[in-house]
């Protein structure tokens, strides 16, 4: 039984009616940054002890994270007539819980964002795709020249 096995989104239709702000989308990103914060090891060579979020990673940073990943779902919608879908974020989801190789991270950041579908696709996973995206679409742009 995987991570994500009564996790689903909803239908389009109902996760259109649900929107989250700018400032909702910092705090979940900050949320799921602390989880790897927690998890990143500190080197034993380094005396001093191990910084709190905060010092190592600003407001600025956190917001300028969202607004990337805001900016490249975008930009696949209206450039290239590609918004990412409710089922590319269910696939990436269940792709994420499938093949993690950290499975307890994962769980923790899933509870970060309250175990929510609708969360998990828009913080977690749509970050995800709408870079890759934009990767694919920088290398198609370089072929095509």
């Amino acid at each position: 039984m995987g991570l994500l096995s009564s996790t689903s989104l909803q239908t389009p239709a109902d996760a259109a009616q649900r929107a989250l702000t700018f400032k909702e989308r910092v705090a979940y990103q900050r949320a799921i940054e602390e989880v790897y914060w927690r998890h990143r090891i500190w080197p034993r060579e380094n005396p001093d002890p191990k910084p709190s979020l905060d010092a190592v990673m600003s407001r600025a940073q956190l917001e300028k994270k969202v607004e990337d990943y805001l900016r490249e779902s975008q930009e696949l919608e209206d450039d290239w007539q590609r918004p990412i879908s409710t089922q590319e974020l269910q696939a990436e989801m269940d792709r994420m819980a499938e093949h993690t190789k950290q499975p307890d991270v994962l769980r923790e950041i899933f509870e970060a964002l309250g175990n929510d579908p609708f969360l998990i696709a828009e913080c977690l996973a749509r970050p995800v795709l709408s870079e890759r995206r934009m990767k694919r679409v920088a290398q198609h742009q370089r072929k095509g020249r």
